[in-house]
């Protein structure tokens, strides 16, 4: 049986990612998200094969946040994975009975760290703020003058205050500046503003180049003339075709011998690629892992639900999912600069099509929406038990791209 596990990540105050919290799902029927699970799923998610071996691939070396409950606590599931690598987050459920609290203070003694889950601050639950290093506060259930009364709460107990479901840039900022430490929700991943945002001359080349990859009489000669007026664009192109993943025999040196092999449907992968990491370079990292996993993970699902020649397009339309984010202006007004295939164009307005519902499926993944994702699975044909490998091997395979400058 797959464990599914998928990630969110959590952010400092400068953007930068310091940690996952792990959402998981054992089989076709047991989750364990946000409201925990029982004791059987836990095990089979933190000890699984699964997580053995792709456990530094989803967290890259950072702390990883871990929903458990009081069963899961008392039965020690939270010592199978070592303190420096977890981050035990105590559900709002529990009780901070006497068993309780000295389990939890025998996790603070052994080294790890202690997160309490929408917290309330009540009298009875003093024992448990004495242990904590984080508290969460759900940002989308409180308004401004609670989250500041509930920072200067916890400020006199030296406990830090992670933000979480912050969905918006402007909810970010005020978070920082009232003193919270940590964050998580798709704040990084929306757009700053809707309104219109000149884009950068540096930038025009890369979305030409683009446009030409994406018409539907794809000529080499033309797009070998792209590239050509940009030296820099020619270096990444010879260093990309020349690099291991392909193994080619002989040393690749010509533009158009380059675009040949490739074909188009790799080519259109390295452009999309390339203006990703272009058009991310002053927004946070993690948005580029964001696309590049997406869009490997559209793939992947094309492939298995038999649309394998419209694969490139999907590998399109995950990645420039997130170029309202990238661009801050709406996606309406960048499709409409941009002369994309009508499948990957429609899939990116969100129309109701296989392409559409291909991305939906990804994008529901991110989430941990398991009852959609069964949903979506159904819609499209797949097995859904394929589904945690594909993604799995969308982080490794967005680590590899990652490194290639």
């Amino acid at each position: 049986m797959e464990v599914f596990v998928a990630r969110q990540p959590i952010f400092d105050s400068n953007k930068a990612v310091v940690g996952y919290e792990l959402l998981f799902r054992d089989g076709v029927q047991n989750c364990f998200s946000e409201k925990g699970a029982d004791d059987s799923v836990v095990y089979s998610a933190i000890s699984s094969s699964y997580m053995s071996t792709g456990f530094d691939a989803l967290t890259h070396g950072k702390k990883a946040f871990v929903n458990f409950t009081e069963s899961n606590i008392q039965a020690g599931l939270a010592k199978l994975m070592p303190e420096h690598v977890l981050t035990v987050e105590i559900l709002e459920t529990v009780d901070p009975t006497p068993d309780m609290v000295n389990a939890c203070a025998e996790l603070k003694r052994s080294g790890y760290q202690i997160v309490l889950d929408d917290f309330a601050f009540q009298a009875r639950y003093q024992p448990f703020l004495e242990l904590a290093d984080i508290i969460k506060i759900d940002f989308s259930a409180v308004g401004a003058e609670q989250r500041r009364r509930l920072l200067r709460k916890a400020t006199p107990s030296r406990v830090q205050l992670l933000a979480e479901r912050v969905e918006s840039e402007e909810a970010f900022v005020q978070g920082v500046k009232l003193g919270y430490t940590y964050f998580q929700g798709r704040f990084f991943s929306k757009p700053v503003t809707i309104t219109y945002k000149e884009i950068p001359p540096s930038r025009i080349m890369q979305l030409q180049l683009v446009q030409e990859v994406n018409k539907d009489d794809f000529d080499v000669g033309r797009l070998e003339e792209v590239i050509k007026r940009d030296v820099s664009l020619s270096y990444k192109l010879f260093k990309y075709v020349n690099s291991a993943w392909f193994g080619f025999r002989h040393k690749i040196e010509s533009i158009r011998q380059a675009i040949t092999l490739l074909g188009q449907g790799e080519i259109r992968r390295w452009v999309a690629l390339g203006t990703i990491k272009e058009l991310s370079q002053e927004k946070p990292a993690e948005l580029l892992t964001t696309a590049i996993i997406r869009g490997r993970l559209c793939e992947q699902i094309a492939q298995a639900v038999g649309m394998t020649k419209q694969a490139p397009s999907a590998f399109v339309v995950g990645m420039f999912s997130l170029l309202d984010a990238l661009l801050d202006r709406s996606m309406e007004e960048i499709l409409g600069e941009l002369n994309l295939a009508p499948d990957v164009t429609q899939a990116l307005m969100g129309k109701p099509t296989m392409m559409g519902a291909i991305l939906r499926l990804a994008q529901t993944y991110e989430k941990a929406d398991w009852e959609l994702l069964s949903h979506l699975a159904g819609v499209l044909g797949i097995d859904e038990e394929k589904l945690p490998g594909l993604y799995h091997d969308a982080i490794l395979w967005a680590d590899r791209m990652s490194e290639m400058k």
